[in-house]
């Protein structure tokens, strides 16, 4: 008898469940996720800083387009432990989150692109809210014309006591309607470009500990650069 292939819902079923695998595989350890986000996070640092220096419209001393633009990327780098700790957790948080949800939407029948989406839109709404004081306050980090950061051991902390003192503890949540506005398309493009890259990496042997977390490495660290370019 002539063998026929699979109908169309067992196919839909056999991927879904190539993919569930795929993402257990990639989520049982957490360390590539956060070592992607922190190695992105170092490599865009003098980018996010000229980005943040730009869009905050901080006064230079510099006149010239080109001068300008290595004023903004050179050091002093101030805040770079909390701005590179904070996208770290942030982007491992997300990317976590956003498999994690994939994967139960997948498993109830949900199709890939509400399952590729709205897992990143929720993640990524929760952890700007609960990150935004860390933005608020590197970013102010960054004016050229701010003495705590040459002054203070821990300048961060002692911008967010500034803030609280002058003017209340809402003061840390300032802008997070701009912040999600950039942030949330910013993630739901990485988790896009991570899931592209999870359907052609070649797959890694499960036995092998170390394939899997490079390839895990390559897809979040792939999906952090992306997402911050996207922004920029």
């Amino acid at each position: 008898k002539r063998l026929l292939g699979p109908d169309a819902a067992a196919l839909q079923r056999i991927r879904r469940c190539c993919w569930s695998e795929s993402l257990c595989m990639s989520s049982v350890d957490p360390l590539p996720h956060f070592a992607a986000s922190a190695t992105s996070a170092i490599l865009t640092f003098p980018l996010w800083k000229a980005t943040t220096i730009g869009q905050s419209g901080f006064a230079l001393s510099s006149k010239g387009p080109l001068e300008r633009l290595w004023e903004s990327v050179k050091p002093p780098w101030r805040g770079t432990l909390s701005v590179v700790g904070g996208i770290t957790w942030a982007r491992g948080a997300i990317f976590l989150g956003s498999d994690a949800g994939s994967l139960v939407l997948r498993g109830h029948g949900f199709d890939s692109s509400v399952a590729s989406t709205l897992p990143p839109l929720v993640t990524s709404a929760f952890v700007q809210v609960a990150n935004q004081p860390l933005v608020r306050s590197t970013t102010m980090l960054q004016d050229p014309a701010c003495r705590i950061s040459k002054t203070c051991r821990f300048p961060t902390l002692e911008v967010l006591r500034s803030l609280w003192v002058d003017k209340g503890v809402s003061a840390w949540w300032r802008g997070t309607n701009v912040s999600l506005m950039a942030t949330v398309p910013k993630y739901v493009v990485a988790i896009a470009v991570k899931d592209w890259m999870e359907e052609r990496l070649p797959p890694a042997e499960e036995s092998d500990r170390w394939a899997v977390l490079w390839r895990t490495f390559q897809k979040a660290t792939a999906a952090g650069v992306a997402g911050t370019i996207i922004t920029q």
